[in-house]
């Protein structure tokens, strides 16, 4: 991503999110999170991410970039 997100201060401790917050964030089940991660065929359709070790988090400005890309607006002109 060229330009850096910045939090809300109230959002800050919120900056990186486990997959359950990131399931209920974005509204899909936690094995479509790990679908898009380990399964070759779906990769880069999912949000970027970060490994720990065996941890992964995901970035919330991240996730607010990939909602973002991925709404579709009935009202724009086609």
């Amino acid at each position: 991503m060229g330009s850096e997100f910045k939090l809300p201060p109230e959002l800050e401790k919120f900056r990186h999110l486990d997959e359950k917050q990131t399931s209920i964030l974005l509204g899909v089940p936690v094995g479509t999170l790990r679908n898009w991660r380990g399964d070759p065929k779906r990769r880069g359709q999912g949000p970027p991410y970060l490994k720990f070790g065996r941890s992964v988090r995901y970035c919330l400005g991240d996730l607010l970039a990939f909602a973002k890309a991925h709404r579709i607006d009935l009202r724009e002109d086609a």
